[in-house]
This record gives structure tokens, sequence and C-alpha cells, in this order.
């Protein structure tokens, strides 16, 4: 719809975060705008911010080991995925 990367940089913003949060993007920065240049560079600069978003995250939860982890909440499958998450980027 917004040409070839435009359109594949979305994708790849779908995959980082929750539809909730896509929307709430989509409306705020895109809104149904015809002017697919604004659109390539807005999905650009969100996909950087989402990656630098998974980095912090990853680099945080690899700190951790298993044992805190499930002390804080979290279930070792979501440590093992934030260190995967690169390697699926």
């Amino acid at each position: 719809m917004y040409g070839r990367g435009a359109d594949e940089t979305i994708r790849k913003i779908s995959k980082l975060c929750s539809g909730r949060e896509l929307e709430e993007w989509w409306d705020r920065e895109i809104a149904w705008s015809s002017d697919t240049h604004l659109v390539l560079a807005k999905s650009k600069s969100r996909l950087a911010e989402l990656l630098r978003r998974a980095k912090d995250k990853r680099q945080w939860f690899a700190k951790l080991p298993l044992d805190q982890s499930r002390s804080l909440g979290y279930q070792p499958s979501l440590v093992a995925i934030a260190r995967l998450v690169p390697l699926l980027l």
C-alpha cells in the first residue's frame, strides 16, 4: 500500500509491539497519510525505537539468573525468549 520498503517495515513493527500499541502509533503518526515518504520515514524511526527497546529489555533479562527471574514473576521461558530476540530479527 505504501511501497515495498514501508510495508515491510510496518510488518516488522507489528512483530515487536502489541496490536494496541501499533494502532495507537498508527493513529498518532500515520493516520492514513497518502505521503509514502512520510510513512517510510516514520515507520523506520518507530522500528529503530522498538529495536532499541527490545535490546534494552534483552540486556536486562539476560543479566537475570533464571531463579531470580521467577522471584520477580517472570517465567523462565520469557527470559529465554528475550535472549533470542536479536536472533529473530
